[in-house]
């Protein structure tokens, strides 16, 4: 996905365009821009910068996903690749930044709602509401741990799952449920 910043910039300089540092997404941007004869020239992966020399007027910025979409909000970068799911869940409310293109062919990702094995009978979103609703009877709300909490809540709302408190979780979703802090995974 291609995002860019309304705002006008402040002053001459190089357009900086943020892309992803590593990664599924970053191969394939990477394949993208040299397709389009426009190769990105990087001294050595370890570098956050590089140029493109068919462009002497762009800087190269690489960044972590989860940054691209705050840095374009703030006017760090004025362009930047990230995926859609990345820029729902990071853009800042009144930011400035916004969707381009939403579909470059590369880095696709799915919501997946997983709950525990022993929960036979939930096998729609229909049937996880009445989960929380059961939860909520008795006094507590369904905890849902998830790296993408504005997305899966937003997602639950539209199926009218009510009554989930998001938990955040970085990596290692699966063990919430066993530790005990969240009952369903997304």
């Amino acid at each position: 996905m291609l995002i860019c910043t309304v705002s006008r910039r402040k002053q001459m300089s190089n357009l900086r365009l943020a892309l992803p540092s590593s990664g599924a997404l970053f191969d394939g941007t990477s394949k993208l821009f040299t397709d389009c004869g426009m190769g990105i020239r990087r001294a050595n992966s370890r570098r956050y910068t590089a140029d493109i020399p068919q462009f002497p007027g762009v800087d190269v910025l690489f960044q972590r996903q989860s940054d691209i979409t705050t840095q374009v909000d703030s006017g760090s970068a004025d362009i930047g690749i990230v995926g859609l799911d990345r820029f729902y869940e990071s853009r800042l409310e009144r930011g400035e930044s916004v969707l381009i293109h939403k579909d470059l062919g590369f880095g696709n990702s799915k919501l997946v709602i997983a709950v525990p094995d022993a929960w036979l009978d939930v096998t729609s979103m229909a049937d996880l509401a009445d989960i929380a609703l059961e939860f909520r009877s008795k006094g507590r709300d369904l905890r849902i741990a998830s790296k993408y909490q504005r997305l899966v809540k937003r997602f639950l709302n539209q199926n009218d799952v009510n009554y989930v408190s998001m938990v955040y979780v970085s990596g290692g979703l699966e063990a919430a449920p066993v530790i005990g802090y969240a009952d369903v995974i997304a």
